[in-house]
């Protein structure tokens, strides 16, 4: 039997949309990312069950101000009237609120999900191509049932990777009049997806020329290498069968499995050398010295290699992977108390993962049974984060996400005024994907299509909460300094002559910058520098003026992201050139800003 085979008035529909979605999927090869973690040992079930069922009527003890109404109970809910709804997620620490508020695969009884009126069974599934085949299913059953069981009602991915999941599902789901919809974020990566390189570009980062580095292709991972590249000026060649040794090349993989043991093993390569795309005509025998991975590749690596640092992890860019729920319009608007409970429930979730290390403990139980791998242990642990050393004997950061609730939403989408964060990682990714990938993804859908607040907006409005409120939302010392320098990059940005005032012609350049900034949650200096011409202390005073312009349109246009704190200035006139200033060509690269991004500390 085929396992897209359905009942009923749907089936041979079914069969023939699956099988062009399928199709199109592989034929194309974006969509079928693959979030696999490394086969580690299954959690038993006495592992298991030993978080689950001990004390199911105890109230865990180090709650800081958050209180536990009821801990879910080992049995399943019978309470709950309405639809009962599948939930597809990649394997993620990130989603540990639901898994609290779930109490189990499928909703506990006095579980959160229960108290919301909602029952809910969570499955792991890790190929997203799989998740888009579980929608569709589930919308061909919608047609002819207001409360389908087939398929998946909800799916989890990678925020930022959203624009090509709506896109690859967008055409076959809307032959059946309906589409998908982010109904919000419960969480997102902080530190275990990351961009691995050798420990001297950590240091200095334009020794990543010429790197080759194993990835999932437009996948998350890969979109934390491309976005650091761009920030500390790196080009990008996106063609994996080629080299280009001024650029950072990836091999592509089909899994992080793969892409973690390329390195392990010492990959090696043969490929025709290009610069700028154009073939130079010349072979060169390259090695993988790098991979995007998450935990717990990031683990594998360290432990049976080492010689790779974390040079840009989720950590620092701290709002690109959020965790995103993926529902159906239809569906959603018929059901707005489900879908409000849902998010209500995980919301108050991730409040007693934060406030409770048995909480998250708890959490981490029923992570292990949703995804059968590993210990209530294993997945508290790396939820945190931790340093341990490599084979090498140097310390290396693995792990570490974070839970969201209503006031991190929002922060986030911007619903206590300034601007949508998300909006902009959606469009950032989403045109990166067009631009180097135009065969495979020539378009994506407009945001306001695809993403649907209002939602997380009544719960927000009626809980009252505020940005100012969100654990999320990064807060910087008006003495901030930048320690740890995680980027440095030069953006030619023109002036009117003699002047601070931005060029029209400078906005596309600034409104990349911005979304690439806001991406990012670390500390941000401007640097303004002039050519030779002109007066030397005039062309300091002048450099300072345009950092400050520059500083100003950041603040402006997104004041959620930029507060005065977090954005420093300063101005170098003509004291630091990175061409000949005897040249008109060397003039035009000496005045630019140069944007300085990183942290307070290692």
């Amino acid at each position: 039997m085929s396992k897209y085979r359905q009942t009923g008035a749907v089936t041979v529909l079914g069969k023939v949309v699956l099988a062009t979605l399928a199709a199109a999927v592989l034929g194309i090869g974006l969509y079928s990312v693959q979030r696999f973690r490394p086969a580690g040992p299954a959690a038993s079930v006495p592992q298991v069950q030993g978080v689950m069922e001990a004390n199911p009527n105890e109230v865990p003890s180090t709650l800081a101000n958050v209180a536990i109404r009821a801990l879910p109970t080992t049995g399943v809910t019978s309470t709950v009237r309405g639809c009962k709804v599948n939930i597809l997620t990649i394997p993620w620490n990130a989603v540990m609120g639901l898994m609290y508020a779930n109490g189990g695969r499928e909703t506990a009884a006095k579980s959160l999900m229960e108290q919301n009126g909602v029952h809910a069974v969570l499955a792991r599934q890790d190929d997203y191509s799989k998740m888009q085949e579980a929608q569709l299913k589930f919308a061909q059953e919608l047609q002819s049932n207001a409360c389908p069981s087939n398929g998946a009602a909800f799916t989890i991915i990678m925020g930022d990777g959203f624009s090509a999941y709506a896109a690859g599902i967008g055409a076959e789901i809307s032959k059946l009049n309906q589409a998908v919809e982010v109904i919000g974020a419960i969480g997102k990566s902080h530190g275990e997806d990351a961009c691995m390189l050798p420990y001297e570009v950590a240091q200095n980062p334009q020794l990543a020329k010429g790197s080759l580095i194993g990835a999932v292709l437009r996948d998350g991972d890969y979109n934390i290498c491309v976005a650091w590249a761009y920030q500390n000026s790196i080009p990008i060649n996106p063609d994996e069968k080629t080299y280009d040794p001024g650029a950072m090349n990836f091999i592509s993989t089909s899994s992080f499995e793969e892409a973690d043991q390329g390195y392990i093993a010492g990959k090696c390569e043969d490929r025709p050398v290009v610069k700028n795309g154009k073939r130079q005509g010349l072979v060169s025998h390259v090695c993988q010295n790098g991979t995007a991975t998450w935990t717990p590749g990031d683990v594998n690596v360290a432990k049976k290699k080492g010689g790779l640092q974390k040079v840009a992890s989720s950590a620092d860019f701290g709002n690109q992977m959020p965790a995103v729920i993926i529902g159906n319009r239809d569906f959603d608007a018929k059901h707005p108390e489900l879908v409000q409970g849902l998010l209500k429930a995980a919301f108050a979730g991730a409040d007693q993962v934060r406030a409770s290390d048995d909480a998250l403990l708890f959490a981490g139980g029923v992570s292990a049974k949703v995804y059968n791998e590993q210990s209530a242990a294993y997945w508290a642990k790396y939820f945190k984060g931790v340093v341990e050393q490599d084979k090498q004997g140097t310390d290396i950061h693995l792990g570490g996400s974070r839970v969201m609730d209503a006031a991190d939403n929002a922060y986030y989408f911007g619903l206590s005024g300034g601007e949508d964060v998300y909006k902009s990682v959606y469009t950032l990714f989403g045109d990166h994907y067009v631009k180097y990938y135009p065969t495979v993804l020539s378009s994506y859908p407009k945001y306001e299509n695809v993403v649907n607040l209002s939602y997380v907006r009544t719960i927000v409005n009626d809980t009252g909460v505020t940005a100012d409120s969100s654990e999320d939302k990064p807060v910087f010392a008006p003495d901030q300094k930048i320690e740890r320098i995680v980027s440095r990059g030069n953006f030619t940005i023109e002036f009117d002559t003699g002047k601070a005032t931005i060029k029209p012609e400078s906005q596309p350049v600034l409104q990349e910058l911005l979304q690439q900034l806001i991406s990012t949650t670390l500390a941000v200096e401007v640097r303004g520098h002039t050519d030779s011409t002109g007066n030397p202390q005039k062309n300091v005073l002048l450099s300072l003026e345009r950092a400050g312009a520059v500083k100003n349109y950041l603040m402006t246009n997104a004041p959620n992201s930029f507060d005065k704190n977090r954005i420093k200035i300063s101005g170098l006139g003509s004291a630091v050139p990175v061409a000949d200033n005897g040249t008109i060509e060397g003039r035009a690269k000496n005045r630019r800003v140069e944007i300085i991004l990183g942290s307070g500390g290692s």
